[in-house]
């Protein structure tokens, strides 16, 4: 089932959040993607965004340098109903068009007429696959589904990688636990949590309860995924743990003290886990050392994530590469 319009189309944040491929596969319009960067760049190679049909934008290209005129050049490739590159920054003919970073950026524009490859893209996407989307010059018609792989042009089109976005699973108490979720939920990213305080489940009614002994089946963990942690009493992690680090997640950390993650590490042992397995917990949790508060340990855990989302999923696959093909 293809996301409602409603839902991505809900204000400007949220319309710059979501996958343009929903939108196309509603309604068509124009797929406008940078395929080439030379220099440094607010978006990599691989960033997309849609032009829909009834006006409606879906992504972004850049901190709003090109955006405008990128939109005449989809109505340029709408109207000729044909593949349009266009160049902005270094080395462009659109000298009134000023890039602060000093880039040079490729940008090609597809239009769309809700061929199948949209609709598909969309329900794979919404199933949280990672895969790519070849796109030919020739048209989004034959374009095609294939395996993960870094973006950039191959002699058969343009390689869109098209990762799900990072999810996290949160189970903990006290303060720290509401403004991790509320923070993160803030950014736009998808977040369970469950939790057998309830004083957490007063600040965030939509937590489910947690119970000793069960990791919560109702939460869903893929490779995009990551589960955080947040005890000070840490009975709950003998049984929570084991269940997380056996899990797809990519990254799973658990607050605590060098020591104690010292003595977790020795309980996860003692508890039958292979070496490998207990290997998998984060040897850190936050970026910051030694925070003492609430809203910085919350900052410093999420910035942590972000980074190992970025090392494990973004940068292998989405990148500088050279200006796109001529």
């Amino acid at each position: 089932m293809s996301v409602p319009i409603e839902l991505w189309r809900v204000d400007m944040l949220t319309s710059m959040l979501c996958d343009p491929m929903a939108g196309l596969s509603e309604t068509g319009g124009v797929l406008a993607v940078t395929t080439g960067v030379e220099g440094s760049a607010y978006r990599p190679v691989g960033a997309a965004m849609a032009f829909l049909a009834d006006g409606i934008r879906v992504g972004s290209l850049s901190s709003g340098c090109i955006e405008e005129a990128l939109a005449l050049e989809a109505d340029k490739a709408m109207a000729a109903k044909a593949f349009r590159q266009v160049r902005y920054g270094e080395g462009s003919a659109w000298i009134d068009i000023k890039l602060p970073c000093g880039a040079g950026l490729d940008v090609s524009l597809w239009p769309a007429a809700g061929e199948d490859v949209l609709t598909d893209s969309s329900h794979q996407y919404i199933d949280r696959q990672a895969y790519a989307v070849r796109l030919p010059k020739a048209g989004l018609e034959s374009a095609s589904l294939e395996p993960l792989a870094a973006a950039g042009w191959s002699s058969e089109g343009f390689v869109l990688p098209r990762i799900p976005p990072l999810r996290l699973v949160v189970l903990g108490t006290g303060l720290e636990t509401v403004i991790f979720t509320e923070i993160a939920r803030g950014a736009g990213f998808d977040v369970d949590v469950a939790s057998p305080d309830p004083l957490v489940g007063d600040a965030l009614p939509q937590a489910a309860q947690l119970h000793t002994g069960t990791f919560p089946a109702t939460m869903a963990i893929d490779n995009q995924t990551a589960v955080v942690l947040f005890f000070h009493e840490h009975d709950h992690e003998a049984s929570l743990l084991p269940s997380a680090l056996q899990s797809r997640a990519f990254w799973v950390g658990a607050q605590g003290s060098p020591k104690k993650r010292r003595l977790r590490a020795e309980e996860l042992a003692r508890s039958g886990l292979a070496p490998s397995t207990i290997d998998r917990l984060a040897p850190r949790f936050g970026l910051i050392p030694s925070a003492r508060d609430p809203q910085t340990l919350a900052i410093s855990v999420l910035a942590d994530v972000v980074d190992a989302y970025k090392a494990a999923w973004f940068d292998p696959y989405f990148g500088q590469s050279t200006a796109a093909a001529r």
